[in-house]
């Protein structure tokens, strides 16, 4: 209809307000109406109102219809992507409880090893990439703006064995030395686990990493000592680490031959304890006292 294609809200509004301004005249000048004032404003109102509200009806099916064919159409679509996100969420939130297990039993575990270490000694830290091959050093998500900083010298403990030292710390990562690193090189001593205790195999070793995770010594062949074989454990015994973690175990041993150079002397070649290239956590211990 051109009346209504005419009419604005601004003009409806007004036409609404003098509607209603006439009525209550003729409900003052005419009270004697048969329906009585409150009646004939109630039509009056309603007449009035009667093309808005079917503006609104109109447009109250066009949005019910609009959200009709969202939400049929494309449904299936959603959903999907509703249960990729709930998944993604589900599988985040694991991934973080497994984490916050895995520090605690490692930190567990640390404790047992070593009860002189305490609690605020220790910083979780993840591995989150290593050197080239061969290089034997690690990168960890810690450094100096870390509460008690990490600082060179710190000792990287992974599984309650000795796995390396800092070397270097930038704000927020820091670089391990592992200790099949071709530039470690720590004092250490063999002992053999026994039913009643450790048997000492060798008191004092230079044990030096090789590369690639591996580690070797050498030990004279003497009718005195006792023949290193297979499985005798490697344990820190070097005065330039800290006392807390000196008798720590830092590999196995696992080929013990003669030495083609010295004939009186073996060439123990020793695996690490723990493999860093398996593990994603470890614990860097840190002096108390800074």
């Amino acid at each position: 209809m051109p009346f209504l294609q005419r009419m604005t809200p601004q003009r409806w509004f007004l036409l609404l307000v003098a509607g209603a301004f006439l009525s209550l005249l003729i409900n003052y000048f005419r009270p004697a109406l048969e329906n009585g004032p409150r009646h004939v404003s109630a039509q009056a109102m309603h007449l009035l109102l009667t093309p808005a509200s079917a503006l609104c009806t109109r447009a109250q099916s066009g949005v019910n219809d609009l959200w009709h064919h969202f939400t049929t159409a494309r449904s299936p679509a959603r959903r999907r992507r509703l249960r990729r996100r709930w998944v993604n969420i589900k599988t985040m939130l694991l991934a973080r409880i497994a984490r916050l297990q895995a520090i605690l039993k490692n930190a567990r575990l640390v404790h047992r090893t070593f009860p002189g270490i305490t609690g605020q000694s220790l910083r979780a830290a993840d591995i989150i990439g290593f050197s080239s091959a061969g290089s034997g050093s690690c990168v960890l998500d810690r450094g100096t703006m870390d509460s008690k900083g990490i600082r060179r010298g710190d000792v990287v403990l992974a599984h309650a064995a000795v796995v390396g030292r800092i070397i270097s710390a930038g704000p927020k990562t820091c670089t391990a030395q592992l200790v099949s690193s071709p530039r470690m090189k720590v004092m250490a001593m063999i002992v053999r686990p026994t039913r009643t205790g450790e048997l000492p195999v060798a008191r004092l070793c230079m044990v030096v990493g090789t590369g690639h995770g591996q580690m070797r010594c050498e030990l004279p062949d003497s009718v005195q000592s006792i023949a290193p074989r297979k499985g005798d454990l490697v344990a820190l015994n070097d005065t330039g680490w800290p006392a807390s973690v000196r008798g720590a175990v830092i590999g196995q041993v696992t080929v013990v031959r003669s030495s083609q150079i010295h004939q009186l002397r073996w060439v123990v070649h020793i695996k690490p304890r723990v493999d860093v290239q398996r593990v994603h956590q470890v614990v860097i211990l840190v002096d108390a006292k800074r």
